[in-house]
């Protein structure tokens, strides 16, 4: 099991057409988004204009989740209407990245991208004071359906709210607000994984995002 708590001067802020975006974290490290070379990536954007397009991204599979407002999505392809969705904050929705995606609302999203090799699922929750376990508020991460063995496994944890606080076992680990925090672990530390308790710091009940990754193959 290996903790990364990710230093927000490694995050890249940057324009697009309608607002800015934020890159967190890329894997590899020495991926390029602008050249599409990567296997997930980790962002945050805000979206500055009413009506929106999506950037298409083909091979590419998005989970998004607005945070301080509302967002609207419509998505069609080839041309085709297929649905549209409302999200409120902290509400995960996924999608394929070469639909064509607009968007109504001015708002500040979160945005989990996955190569079609990788699978990965977004939620949130609201943190009781008291430490509460990581199996009880992200069940679905150890779901025995999902595509565990032989894979690297990342799960990964922020708050724009609040100081975050994780003990397992013996070992403590705090985030500030707006840090990415990562815990990489193998197949057979998933009960261990499991225990990881997480409390919040000076903060009545923030929203923490949780996401859970596997890709790739074990080295």
């Amino acid at each position: 099991m290996k903790w990364d708590i990710i230093e927000k001067s490694h995050y890249n802020t940057s324009t697009w057409a309608h607002g800015t975006t934020t890159q967190l974290y890329i894997y590899p490290e020495n991926g390029d988004y602008t050249k599409r070379e990567f296997e997930w990536r980790i962002s945050s954007a805000t979206v500055d204009a009413e009506e929106t397009t999506f950037t298409a991204l083909y091979g590419v599979k998005r989970w998004i989740m607005p945070i301080d407002a509302a967002l609207h999505l419509e998505h069609k392809y080839q041309e085709k209407a297929l649905y549209s969705i409302t999200l409120n904050p902290y509400e995960a929705h996924c999608f394929r990245g070469d639909w064509d995606t607009g968007s109504k609302g001015k708002a500040k999203d979160f945005n989990l991208m996955m190569r079609e090799n990788t699978f990965g699922l977004l939620k949130s929750v609201k943190l009781f004071e008291e430490g509460q376990r990581l199996e009880t508020i992200f069940p679905e991460a150890f779901d025995e359906r999902l595509p565990h063995m032989g894979k690297k496994l990342t799960i990964g944890f922020l708050s724009f709210e609040g100081e975050l606080e994780f003990t397992c076992e013996l070992d403590q680990h705090v985030a500030v607000k707006d840090q990415l925090v990562f815990v990489h672990y193998a197949i057979d530390e998933i009960d261990q994984m499991k225990e990881i308790s997480v409390k919040h710091i000076n903060q009545v009940r923030p929203n923490v995002i949780l996401f859970a990754l596997t890709y790739g193959d074990v080295d």
